[in-house]
């Protein structure tokens, strides 16, 4: 997690962002571990965050596949309760 946190505040440049995300996945950081960069390093909010990479352009090949876990752990839940 430090390499990638040193990473983004070495390259860190607001009309960057996406360049950013590109490298931190090129060095091997997952989506969650993005996200945790994004949120101590600018202080945003989980659904921030989360809505940055989601829709970023590093991460669009795991978008769809992203909602739908997310939507069966969603729905495991909710028969939990029934």
């Amino acid at each position: 997690m430090e390499a990638y946190i040193e990473y983004f505040n070495k390259n860190y440049d607001v009309n960057t962002i996406e360049e950013l995300l590109l490298g931190l996945r090129a060095m091997g950081a997952s989506q969650i571990e993005t996200i945790r960069v994004l949120r101590s390093e600018l202080k945003l909010s989980l659904p921030e965050a989360d809505k940055i990479v989601l829709n970023s352009e590093a991460w669009n090949d795991m978008k769809e596949a992203t909602i739908q876990l997310r939507e069966n752990i969603w729905e495991a839940l909710n028969s939990l309760e029934d």
